[in-house]
């Protein structure tokens, strides 16, 4: 797989942001909060590269601590840990528990817990 380049982590942070907030509205509400973590990870990249200085993000056997889905780890490696954890602990402690096998979740989110997910989601992002 090659790198992606930066700009392209923005527009698909923004796009799939657009899709989170499509599935709540349809009250689709576990889609939104399961998009909702890859608009934290993709954001949490781009915010590595812009940190290393990189125009994109690696994908190759290289970087392997960096080819993750776990949140923790990206924000470590993305520079602004400190910041996140002073400052937007409630926000990261509802994106942070967000895991890829969410995708397992049949009907147990509410529209409440969507809506705080997209909340926290967009708070972070502005962070970053």
């Amino acid at each position: 797989m090659p790198s992606i380049y930066i700009h392209d982590l923005e527009f698909l942070v923004q796009e799939r942001l657009g899709d989170a907030k499509a599935l709540l509205e349809t009250g689709r509400y576990s889609g939104a909060v399961y998009i909702c973590g890859y608009v934290v990870e993709l954001g949490l990249k781009k915010k590595i590269c812009q940190t290393l200085n990189w125009d994109e993000f690696p994908t190759d056997s290289q970087y392997k601590a960096l080819k993750t889905h776990e949140l923790e780890v990206l924000l470590h490696f993305s520079g602004v840990k400190k910041f996140v954890i002073a400052n937007l602990r409630p926000e990261w402690s509802v994106v942070s528990t967000w895991d890829p096998e969410k995708r397992y979740s049949i009907g147990r989110v509410v529209e409440f817990d969507a809506k705080i997910m997209i909340e926290s989601t967009e708070t972070i992002l502005r962070a970053l």
